[in-house]
């Protein structure tokens, strides 16, 4: 799974090429928080970012699962800047959910405050 950043939406991305290009499939689930579905679906991710947030990205792994696209042993988890933070949050609180995480920095800060 490849988790875009904060207050963006995911699309195709060349990081999503070169890891299909290398036999993965890929997921990126648009969580709540990403923007483009309306003020209500931004706003539900405040305060979620452990929580409610980390059950979309669960619930798009389990769905890939029960459809035959993942194996739930060879399961990873990638991104940078929020979605760093959901990788080690991923394998954190739910070590049994998969097999590894990378987690890089983005040169954005995310802004804590107005």
């Amino acid at each position: 799974m490849v988790v875009h950043g904060s207050g963006t939406a995911g699309g195709s991305t060349p990081r999503c090429g070169c890891w299909a290009n290398r036999g993965y499939a890929v997921l990126q689930v648009n969580f709540r928080g990403s923007i483009g579905y309306g003020k209500s679906h931004t706003q539900a991710a405040i305060g979620e970012f452990a929580g409610a947030m980390h059950d979309d990205l669960i619930d798009a792994v389990d769905w890939a699962v029960a459809r035959g696209y993942a194996d739930p042993g060879r399961i990873g988890v990638f991104g940078g800047s929020y979605g760093g933070y959901a990788a080690l949050v991923g394998v954190s609180f739910t070590p049994d959910g998969g097999g590894w995480c990378l987690a890089i920095r983005h040169e954005r800060r995310i802004r804590m405050s107005p």
